[in-house]
C-alpha cells in the first residue's frame, strides 16, 4: 500500500490524526509526505498496526517516542504517556511564573522523565533530580536524557526514601488511582497508576517526609485526581502542619494540582 492509501484507510477507520502522525514513520513516511510518497508498504504491516490501534493500544507506544515541549521522549509500556494536562501545567504554572536558574528541582515519580527533562531544557542552569522506583522507567528516562543531550540525575527511590538534600521545587505526578478501579489506560504500567484502596497511599508516604527535603523557600506541586482533590488537601493539612496548600485547576477547570508552600511565620 502507498502511504496515501494508508492515510485514507486509517482515517476511514476513525483513527485520530494525531495517532496517524505518530505511526506513519513506522512505514518510512510522515503525514506531510504521505500524499506524494510513492513507496509501497506491505499490507500485512499496515493491517497489523491498524489492529493494535483499533484495540486501543497507544500509538505512542507503537511509535516508541513522541516529541513534546521540544524533547524527543522515548516511551514504552514501562512508563506513563505524558498527558496534555501535565504539559499545560508546566507551561502555565512553572515556565511562565518561575525562574529556576540555579535552583534545585526534584521530579518525584519521574517515569519517562518528561517533567525533569522539560525543566532542565527550559532552565539549563538548574540542578534537576528525577527519581522513580522502577529501574525500567529510569533506563528509558536516561535514554531520553542522552538523546536530548541534557544532564539530569536520574536514580532509584521509593518515593522520598532514597532522596538526599534540599530542593527549591518538588514536582510529583504520583500513582493516585484506587486499586482495582477500571481505567482508560489499560496498557500503561499499574505501578504508576494505582495507590492503595482509596488511591491515596502515595500521598500518605510522601507528605510526612516532604518538609525535610524543601529549602526554606521551597514549594511543591502534586498532581491529583479531581474527585479526590479535597481529600488530599485535608491529608496535607494533617501531615504537613507547617505548610499551607491550595488546589489549582487545569485547563478544563477541573481540580488537578495541590500547591504546597511553607506557612509564613
Amino acid at each position: 500500500m502507498k502511504p496515501s492509501e494508508i492515510l485514507r484507510l486509517y482515517q476511514g477507520k476513525g483513527i485520530p490524526l494525531a495517532d496517524i502522525r505518530l505511526v506513519l514513520p513506522l512505514f518510512g513516511t510522515d503525514l506531510d509526505h504521505a500524499e506524494i510518497d510513492g513507496r509501497e508498504v506491505p499490507e500485512e504491516e499496515v493491517q497489523a498496526i491498524l489492529s493494535r490501534l483499533l484495540e486501543g493500544y497507544p500509538a505512542a507506544y507503537l511509535a516508541g517516542k513522541i516529541e513534546i515541549l521540544g524533547i524527543e521522549l522515548f516511551l514504552n509500556e514501562d512508563v506513563l504517556i505524558p498527558r496534555t494536562e501535565t504539559e499545560d501545567f508546566l507551561r502555565a504554572e512553572i515556565f511562565r511564573k518561575k525562574d529556576l536558574s540555579g535552583k534545585k528541582v526534584l521530579d518525584l515519580c519521574t517515569g519517562s522523565g518528561f517533567i525533569a527533562l522539560s525543566v532542565k531544557r527550559r532552565y539549563p542552569l538548574s540542578e534537576v533530580v528525577g527519581t522513580d522506583i522502577s529501574e525500567k522507567a529510569l533506563s528509558l528516562s536516561r535514554r531520553s536524557m542522552g538523546h536530548n543531550k541534557l544532564d539530569v540525575n536520574f536514580h532509584k527511590s521509593d518515593y522520598l526514601e532514597e532522596v538526599d538534600g534540599l530542593f527549591d521545587l518538588v514536582l510529583c505526578n504520583p500513582p493516585y488511582i484506587p486499586q482495582g478501579k477500571r481505567t482508560q489506560a489499560p496498557f500503561e504500567p499499574e505501578l504508576a497508576l494505582f495507590s492503595g484502596a482509596d488511591g491515596m497511599d502515595s500521598y500518605r508516604k510522601i507528605f510526612p517526609r516532604l518538609e525535610a527535603h524543601l529549602s526554606p523557600s521551597g514549594e511543591a506541586y502534586f498532581e491529583l485526581e479531581a474527585t479526590m482533590a479535597d481529600e488530599v488537601l485535608l491529608l496535607s493539612r494533617k501531615l504537613l502542619p507547617n505548610m499551607e496548600g491550595r488546589i489549582l485547576l487545569d485547563m478544563e477547570g477541573k481540580k488537578r494540582y495541590l500547591h504546597l508552600v511553607r506557612k509564613k511565620v
